[in-house]
């Protein structure tokens, strides 16, 4: 394992962006993740676990303290019978590449979140979900290493605190663990998902109602594509902004600004999205429709710039600054809040910004809750 000083984290994020941690290390076992932790405590050293990089805008400043990226490797069947695998997968192993091996063997589960950037160890934290699945439905355990103590414990799904783009890992717990490995229990018998619009769609124009796992996979990324931009080509952390999940009664105060507000033409359209993405006493708004009809896609800050094919994804074009990334999420956040009355939450985690920092970039004028 080796330590380096003053390394910058533009390297190790799919962002691109983000000034020099003062100590930076990549782990690949348990062992070495213990000697990072006690030279980060030698030093009195905050710590950041990087968990691959992607849904992460590090600060042009950097990070005062160690950043440890964590590549712990593994695949292990602990469970196969006719109905159900378990499989036990390291924090380091490339998410995509366990979604396709996934589908390779005809494992059902986890097929729709094909093609998202990043690494298995964070699919738990924020409970990653796509297309009509999410992490909380497949993940069994997490295996973690108490930062503090450097004791393992291990959390079964009910103690994980899943909801919706969120887990007790970024909340309760966060900071406090670093996940070491992930438990997914998957199907052999098929369980296609195809809830989702535009999978449906997809399957409808291929005149293909009843398709096979590789297919839905290959569905998925073909949908992404079209989405999201080529990281090879592009800096990008995926969405900035979380989806609106409302009671009834913020909903009913949302349909009557857009009422007062825009034409009936788009509030009929917020009704649409109402019936469509009805949850159990909650309504699902996507928030690239509140972006959209703001007319925001496509705004731009420095060589930050909201991407034309997807308004809830922030992209460097090539220079970007932290900076200009924070100053379009907030140019975002206020504009909707003042045309819609709805406050949008980041996707991505900000880390290495001063407190006076997050206050600037989250400041809603008018605000008054």
């Amino acid at each position: 394992m080796e330590i380096k000083e003053k390394f910058n984290l533009d390297q190790v994020t799919t962002f691109r962006i983000g000034g020099p941690a003062d100590f930076y290390c990549v782990v690949q076992t348990l062992e070495e993740l213990k000697e990072a932790l006690k030279f980060a405590r030698g030093k009195d050293l905050a710590v950041f676990i990087l968990a691959g990089g992607s849904n992460l805008l590090f600060a042009d400043a950097g990070f005062r303290g160690m950043v440890i990226n964590i590549a712990i490797k593994g695949i292990e069947i602990l469970h196969d019978d006719d109905n159900r695998v378990e499989i036990r997968v390291g924090s380091g192993e490339v998410w995509d590449d366990i979604a396709a091996l996934c589908a390779l063997k005809e494992l059902w589960g986890i097929e729709n979140l094909s093609g998202i950037p990043g690494r298995s160890g964070a699919i738990p934290i924020q409970n990653v979900g796509a297309y009509g699945q999410e992490a909380s439905r497949v993940v069994s355990s997490v295996e973690v290493l108490d930062l503090e103590e450097l004791e393992i414990q291990i959390f079964n799904n009910d103690q994980c605190g899943f909801e919706y783009r969120q887990s007790n890992f970024n909340t309760i717990w966060k900071n406090k663990y670093a996940i070491l490995s992930v438990t997914f229990t998957l199907a052999r018998q098929p369980k296609p998902n195809l809830s989702y619009i535009d999978l449906s769609n997809y399957f409808a124009g291929a005149n293909n109602p009843s398709p096979g796992l590789p297919e839905i996979r290959q569905a998925v990324i073909a949908i992404r594509s079209k989405k999201f931009p080529d990281l090879n080509e592009f800096g990008c952390a995926g969405s900035c902004f979380k989806n609106l999940i409302l009671t009834p009664q913020n909903y009913l105060r949302l349909e009557q600004t857009l009422g007062r507000n825009f034409s009936p033409e788009i509030v009929s359209r917020l009704q649409e999205l109402k019936l469509r993405f009805a949850e159990e006493k909650r309504i699902k708004i996507p928030a690239a429709f509140l972006v959209d009809i703001c007319g925001l896609k496509g705004q731009s800050i420095g060589a930050a710039r909201l991407w034309k094919n997807q308004a809830l994804v922030i992209v460097n074009t090539g220079s970007a600054k932290a900076r200009d990334v924070a100053g379009l999420f907030k140019l975002v956040r206020q504009e909707v809040f003042a045309k819609t009355g709805m406050r949008l939450v980041s996707e991505p985690e900000w880390v290495g910004f001063s407190e006076q920092e997050l206050a600037k970039y989250f400041e809603i004028p008018n605000d008054k809750s």
